[in-house]
């Protein structure tokens, strides 16, 4: 911004709602929005092409609405100079905003700590987007790990719409049209949640045929303990009521279900024998910390 045009005077008339001092202030951001917005059409490039123009957008609206946060009084002697550092950077930040939601695809609490994990565990994977989420749950340090909301973010976030035109068929049908196909909307209308959505509809579908090919007595208490299906039971007593057993016996049934669930599960569900050791580490890990959680 230009010295001669920005003045404590001028500030101020803007800050009242002065319609000129409003458009001399925007006008003369405009050449560092410009600036701003060119940079990081650049630099994220690599990731996806970024909307040079709605980024300008974005930092003229962000100019705008920081006109009205500056707190003079606190900017000490040089306003003029503290006033053009605060616009500059809440036009930067709004950028930054932005860029996350055209590479992101709008995904609300993909933090960049979140997307460094999931990138971390995306590498382990192979590749494989949907056993990364997994992972970020159970793999990282303590400390470290996302939890479910923030997972789901990650992935998300990191796979954009660009898995849209992953084959997924022998027959070499991308993602986006089965989808498509199934959904009955056009192509470029699939978005990363219908994805989400079926992704849900495949791991349900395998839970449920996991059960069937289980014994009777395990299956039924996973199912009540769960409530797949059935009646959701809270207690072991309850439960052996219900089923006409001991509760010595549901306890030992649920203690072989989960193990009898865990490897079929793995099997059904993963793609390559490093995916199912993947999972089968992660599932590991996750009793290890249930145990030392138990004994504290």
């Amino acid at each position: 911004m230009s010295d001669a045009l920005v003045t404590p005077a001028l500030i101020t008339a803007a800050q009242n709602g002065d319609r000129d001092a409003i458009e001399a202030v925007l006008k003369d951001a405009e050449p560092a929005i410009a600036r701003l917005a060119a940079q990081a059409a650049s630099h994220y490039q690599r990731q996806g092409a970024a909307d040079q123009d709605q980024l300008e957008n974005d930092g003229r609206v962000a100019a705008w609405m920081a006109i009205g946060r500056f707190d003079a009084e606190r900017a000490g002697e040089d306003v003029a100079d503290s006033f053009r550092g605060y616009i500059y950077k809440t036009v930067a930040r709004s950028m930054q905003d932005s860029l996350r939601g055209q590479r992101f695809d709008g995904c609300a609490g993909a933090d960049d700590d979140a997307i460094k994990v999931f990138g971390r565990m995306v590498d382990q994977a192979d590749g494989d987007l949907y056993l990364a989420e997994q992972m970020c749950r159970h793999v990282p340090p303590a400390g470290r790990r996302l939890d479910k909301d923030r997972a789901r973010a990650a992935r998300m976030a990191w796979q954009g719409r660009t898995s849209l035109d992953r084959p997924i068929g022998e027959d070499g049908a991308t993602l986006a049209e089965s989808l498509a196909e199934s959904l009955g909307v056009p192509e470029d209308m699939i978005t990363a949640d219908d994805i989400s959505r079926e992704y849900s509809r495949v791991r349900v579908a395998t839970v449920r045929a996991v059960l069937d090919s289980m014994g009777a007595r395990q299956a039924d208490v996973l199912r009540h303990d769960y409530g797949i299906g059935v009646d959701q039971i809270d207690t072991t007593e309850d439960l052996a009521a219900v089923l006409g057993t001991t509760t010595v016996v549901v306890r030992k049934a649920r203690d072989n279900a989960k193990k009898t669930f865990e490897a079929k599960f793995i099997q059904a569900y993963t793609n390559t024998p490093a995916e199912a050791r993947a999972w089968a580490g992660a599932a590991a890990a996750k009793r290890a910390e249930g145990r030392a959680a138990a004994r504290k």
